[in-house]
């Protein structure tokens, strides 16, 4: 999305009710105000919903004061979590201060389920352990296997079935790496575990496709955060030999593995987005679940094999 652009509000909200409100952040907002005149999620959702609360109340204004004052109150939008700039995907947020201290008890206590698609380029294959040497994608779509063993950065092998397809099965592989974040120049590293300010880091990812595309390598990756850090997924990935395509920040050969057809088609920004979303509605306690598939994955499996 352009920054100068109005989103389509309507398209953005993927459920809405008393307590909560569910929606698909563009890549390229931000989700609270990153400077001057720059468009920002939070006001835009509570434009939304500043005007929609004036629309229900036109009629019923008259002479009550208190619906009146009601009016003028800027609507409550509690934020819970967040997503960088430049990374698309699911966030919920609260509509009131019981519903927000609810989703955050989960939030905080593990019991949301988050999960990322990524298109990363395989880089530095010879220094980069089995993980990525041993790399292995389905030619179906959303198909695909790996073959791991542990690596150099502490990747730890772990299977799983996927009921949902049958005989596939899909290995996915845990990093696990010391971060920590320089806040000066908003960028976090991997470091010993000794490292003052040095936080654990943890995820999951399981290759879902593989494209070679003019000789360079690619995949599209499934990921499972099981910590929160800054920039964890781009930082971890790189640091594993796979890169985030369009990562200008922590790919530092982003440039040699464009594909000038693919960026056409979807975008030529940070292929990262937070897909899937699942936690218990704060006020029925309903297990909710939200998914999304990026326009990126989506060109990734029409892209030509070399």
């Amino acid at each position: 999305m352009n920054r100068t652009d109005e989103p389509d509000i309507k398209q953005m909200i993927l459920y809405e009710d008393r307590d909560i409100l569910v929606c698909h952040k563009a890549a390229g907002l931000p989700v609270q105000s990153a400077g001057v005149g720059t468009k920002d999620l939070e006001s835009i959702l509570k434009n939304y919903l500043k005007e929609k609360q004036q629309a229900e109340q036109g009629n019923k204004t008259g002479e009550d004061r208190s619906v009146r004052a009601d009016v003028q109150k800027v609507p409550y939008l509690g934020i819970i979590h967040r997503l960088d700039q430049p990374v698309e995907g699911v966030l919920v947020f609260a509509k009131n201060k019981k519903a927000a201290a609810g989703l955050s008890r989960q939030m905080s206590g593990g019991m949301w389920k988050k999960e990322y698609l990524a298109v990363c380029c395989v880089d530095n294959v010879s220094e980069s352990g089995d993980n990525v040497r041993n790399l292995s994608g389905g030619s179906g779509a959303w198909a695909g296997s790996v073959s791991a063993g542990t690596s150099e950065s502490g990747s730890e092998e772990k299977v799983k079935k996927n009921d949902e397809e049958s005989s596939v099965q899909k290995r996915e592989i845990r990093l696990t790496d010391w971060m920590r974040k320089e806040a000066r120049i908003n960028t976090s590293a991997i470091v010993s575990q000794d490292t003052p300010g040095a936080k654990k880091a943890e995820l999951d990812y399981c290759v879902l496709q593989r494209r070679t595309v003019r000789g360079k390598e690619y995949v599209l990756v499934r990921i499972h955060l099981l910590t929160g850090r800054h920039h964890q997924i781009r930082v971890q990935m790189a640091n594993a030999g796979l890169p985030l395509y369009g990562d200008r920040k922590y790919n530092v050969r982003w440039q040699e593995y464009r594909i000038p057809e693919y960026d056409s088609q979807a975008g030529t920004g940070l292929k990262l987005c937070a897909s899937k979303l699942a936690f218990k509605h704060p006020g029925t306690g309903k297990e909710m679940q939200f998914e999304i598939t990026p326009l990126f994955a989506e060109n990734f499996l029409k892209l030509c094999i070399d």
